[in-house]
């Protein structure tokens, strides 16, 4: 009769490449993550000292000899009129639309990083995530990747390791799919 086979789970190449791809960035997305987060913190608004401030300190650049100019050179009456023009509240949404394009970046990468670190905590063996940690968020060579108690590993049992890691996270990507369509 012999030993029952192991169940093999088959999944569409696009999800490995994707799942590849997740992982490969996941370090760059976490600070990017982080950054977005400090830029996002607080609330800033732009007030009309702002505004007089950039202004005054706007057309003057010292690398080189000349002097760049507006058509108005008496400053306070530029100032003056692009206060009128509405440039404080352009800047606003200037600042506003920066703030919601961030905001939108910051969305994505947090549903990326929730891929991996759902995959990471819920699906990888204790081997799996070392390995992982070791490749893609440390990003030491495979000389030094070691497994879970610290024993290092050879390069077959990496490459197990991280098959089954980029596996793990692709699975979780079908998932994370298959619950936004049943939405």
């Amino acid at each position: 009769m012999g030993r029952p086979k192991k169940e093999t789970y088959k999944i569409d190449e696009r999800y490995i490449e994707e799942a590849l791809l997740l992982a490969g960035r996941y370090s760059e997305s976490v600070k990017r993550r982080d950054q977005l987060r400090n830029l996002m913190t607080g609330n800033f608004e732009y007030t009309k000292d702002m505004a007089i401030r950039d202004l005054i300190g706007g057309g003057v650049r010292y690398d080189t000899e000349r002097v760049q100019t507006s058509n108005i050179s008496n400053q306070p009456e530029r100032i003056a009129i692009l206060l009128d023009n509405d440039f404080v509240w352009k800047e606003r949404r200037r600042i506003q639309e920066e703030a919601r394009k961030y905001k939108m970046e910051l969305d994505i990468l947090n549903r990326e990083l929730a891929v991996i670190e759902v995959a990471m905590n819920e699906r990888m063996d204790a081997r799996t995530r070392a390995v992982f940690r070791c490749l893609y968020i440390e990003h030491l060579p495979w000389s030094r990747v070691k497994d879970e108690y610290g024993t290092v590993l050879r390069p077959q049992k990496i490459r197990a390791a991280r098959e089954k890691a980029v596996f793990e996270i692709a699975k979780e990507l079908i998932t994370v799919e298959q619950y936004e369509e049943g939405e």
